[in-house]
């Protein structure tokens, strides 16, 4: 006779708000974190949380790279309860703070669930599902990937900012490949851990298309080598959180873009599937 097998249950995902906020366990005190798409693999305290908790440093350093300013860390390998599940993760953190009102943040790659979705809004009717290759970056996270001028470029997710901002070498292919121009002054942005960058307004003639979403102008940052202003040779932007104890590998162009929460308004949900590789939109 044949036998019938039951399919496995779909993973249940972990489910957050539109801040990725999420009350947890680490090291036996509470800890409020931020499971933020954007943010790098290894999860990232406050120093205010780490002092509060007695924390001393371990064997490796760790380094924050944004641009030209390195920045020095420390690691330690941290127990965390997070949703019911626990487990242990090497953890960094530095003499600044990675994000406000919440004592660390962590990606989507460091916690053990394997779906994760992020309840934007109420859902409306007649939406659709958009599925991205899910695309690994390594100790900078996760993101999808998309081809401008012939130039594969990561792209990720942020709920912590509005803005949508570029590095100087993606603004180079934008330029080329959507007709991108500089159409505003110069001005001054908190890129991580209280580093300011120079940034300007780039408007893109031809509207990139990142699944469902229409992206018409982003921030590039601009003029880390004392370039004028219409430079876009700033492509010397290495990863911006690193955990490492070897030296540094040559510099090569950098190319990512991090879009804003700003870009999701039309979306209610964002899932990350990671044993699908698939990053969901569910949009308008």
């Amino acid at each position: 006779l044949p036998v019938l097998l039951a399919a496995a249950p779909a993973a249940k995902p972990l489910l957050l708000p539109a801040d990725g906020a999420l009350a947890g366990i680490v090291n036996d005190r509470p800890a409020r974190l931020a499971i933020e798409p954007s943010a790098p693999s290894v999860p990232v305290f406050n120093p205010g949380f780490v002092t509060a908790s007695g924390w001393g440093p371990g064997l490796f350093g760790g380094q924050a790279k944004i641009g030209r300013t390195i920045i020095k860390g420390q690691t330690g390998v941290q127990a965390f309860t997070l949703a019911g599940v626990s487990f242990k993760r090497r953890s960094t953190w530095f003499g600044r703070d990675i994000v406000p009102g919440f004592d660390g943040a962590i990606g989507p790659a460091a916690v053990p669930q394997p779906v994760i979705r992020y309840q934007l809004r109420a859902a409306a009717a007649g939406e659709r599902e958009t599925r991205l290759p899910l695309f690994d970056l390594g100790s900078n996270g996760i993101g999808t990937l998309v081809t401008i001028d012939a130039t594969p470029v990561p792209v990720m997710f942020s709920l912590m900012t509005a803005d949508s901002v570029a590095t100087a070498a993606a603004g180079s292919v934008l330029a080329a490949g959507q007709d991108g121009h500089f159409n505003g002054p110069r001005r001054t942005i908190d890129v991580r851990l209280g580093v300011l960058r120079p940034v300007r307004t780039m408007a893109l003639g031809k509207p990139l298309a990142i699944g469902p979403l229409t992206i018409a102008s982003v921030l590039v940052r601009v003029g880390e080598n004392g370039e004028p202003d219409n430079s876009l040779a700033d492509d010397a932007d290495p990863s911006e959180i690193v955990v490492t104890a070897s030296r540094p590998s040559r510099v090569k162009p950098f190319y990512r873009i991090v879009l804003g929460h700003a870009e999701l308004q039309r979306c209610s949900s964002l899932t990350i599937d990671k044993p699908a590789k698939q990053i969901i939109l569910s949009c308008g």
